[in-house]
Formats: C-alpha cells, sequence, structure tokens
C-alpha cells in the first residue's frame, strides 16, 4: 500500500520541508525534465523555500538532442543549474564520489 500524499514521508518534497534543508532539484536530463523542474520549484517556492540551484542527474556519457536541449533551457532560467552527476554516479564508491563531485557541480556557490 502506498502512503497517502500528505504522509510527510510519501515525497521527496516532504522530505525536504520537514528537514529544513534548503531546496535542490533534480531531474533526470530526459524527457519530462523541464516540466519536473519547473512543478518541483514552485512547490518549493510556495513553501518559502530558497532554491540553491538545479542538478541534473544520471548525465549520460554520449548526450542525445533531448538531454543537450533540456541542459540549455535550465541554464537559461532564473534558478542557476549547478551541474549534472554522471550517469551510474550513484554507483561509485563514496570517496570516488566526493573526490569528484567539485568537478561535476561547477555552479556550487560557495
Amino acid at each position: 500500500m502506498n502512503p497517502a500524499p500528505d504522509d510527510t514521508a510519501s515525497t521527496a518534497l516532504n522530505g525536504v520541508l520537514s528537514s529544513g534543508l534548503i531546496g535542490q532539484i533534480e531531474p533526470g536530463p530526459d524527457l519530462g525534465t523541464l516540466n519536473h523542474t519547473a512543478l518541483s520549484l514552485e512547490a518549493l517556492q510556495a513553501r518559502d523555500r530558497r532554491v540553491l540551484g538545479g542538478v541534473l542527474g544520471s548525465w549520460p556519457s554520449n548526450p542525445g538532442v533531448v538531454h543537450r536541449s533540456n541542459r540549455q533551457v535550465l541554464e537559461s532560467q532564473q534558478v542557476p543549474l549547478i551541474g549534472a552527476l554522471p550517469e551510474n554516479a550513484s554507483e561509485l564508491p563514496p570517496e570516488t564520489f566526493r573526490s569528484e563531485a567539485a568537478r561535476w557541480l561547477n555552479g556550487l556557490p560557495a
């Protein structure tokens, strides 16, 4: 049985809200990315959450037209695109992920 939509553990948004964290949007680069990002930003901003920026998740080693186009659009938005995590980054050992993160997230605010 899936939790109810208003259950505090049921969505990533509710996780951010209950933790008090600053919002970060991490869509994949495929079709639906722009809609996912817009809806997530709207939901966070409606709850007075500051959003530092977006991170594209699972960036392909050989991006197609849709991937590049979505990235271009996101780079031109009001909320900065901080960077992109390469596909399969979640499978890396934690120490490798941490050492590479600065290179992937070149727009990370200081």
